[in-house]
């Protein structure tokens, strides 16, 4: 049963080609589980997890979107108005990676300018038909400004998976934070400054004549 009570809300969108192990990625950082026969999503799904940050408690919510071409409306749709974007490819297919690109346009396109992005590359238990280098995926992540990080959803060998998640929300949920402590405090002080009554100039004394 979903837990409903939270301080904040904050949402992570998962994109990349279908097969990459999206859907795994989540259901490990949330459940701490694999699922080796999960279907190709469809469209999107999402889940949740509590996780606390500072003393506050913040739901996150993350969008699993489907990595077929049809589908690429429904996950533009998906990152608009998110904190965070992770950016999934397989080490061993080449392919997947040189697809990056275009959700590299879909993001430019769709959310906002400082939006955070982490790129995973997934399926490190696939070492031995490696494709794409760990330097590959680093450069491209440099060059556009975004974390980078290998994983294994399937073995998760020293908690990978949970950490690499906690690389970008360190950041994204901070930003959360601080933006909405931003508005409440512009309120506050408009609240503030109309409460102020501001007095009318008092007239000068008209002079009487004798």
């Amino acid at each position: 049963m979903e837990d409903t009570e939270y301080d904040y809300s904050h949402k992570l969108t998962l994109l990349g080609e279908a097969g990459v192990g999206k859907t795994n990625l989540i259901l490990r950082f949330v459940d701490n589980k694999f699922e080796p026969s999960s279907k190709p999503t469809i469209g999107v799904d999402t889940k949740y997890k509590i996780i606390t940050y500072e003393g506050r408690k913040v739901r996150i919510q993350l969008w699993d979107t489907a990595g077929q071409e049809r589908f690429r409306a429904t996950s533009a749709q998906s990152i608009r108005g998110v904190s965070g974007v992770v950016l999934v490819y397989d080490i061993s297919k080449r392919e997947t990676f040189d697809r990056i690109e275009k959700y590299v346009s879909l993001i430019a396109d769709n959310a906002a300018r400082d939006v955070r992005v982490l790129l995973i590359g997934n399926k490190m238990d696939l070492l031995e038909n490696r494709n794409v280098t760990a330097e590959e995926g680093r450069k491209f992540a440099d060059a556009h400004g975004y974390f980078f990080v290998e994983t294994s959803a399937l073995t998760n060998e020293g908690n990978c998976v949970e950490k690499a998640f906690d690389m970008l929300l360190k950041e994204t949920v901070k930003d959360v934070i601080e933006r909405e402590e931003k508005m409440e405090r512009e309120a506050l002080e408009r609240e503030r400054g109309s409460s102020i009554l501001i007095k009318p100039p008092k007239k000068a004394a008209e002079k009487k004549c004798c």
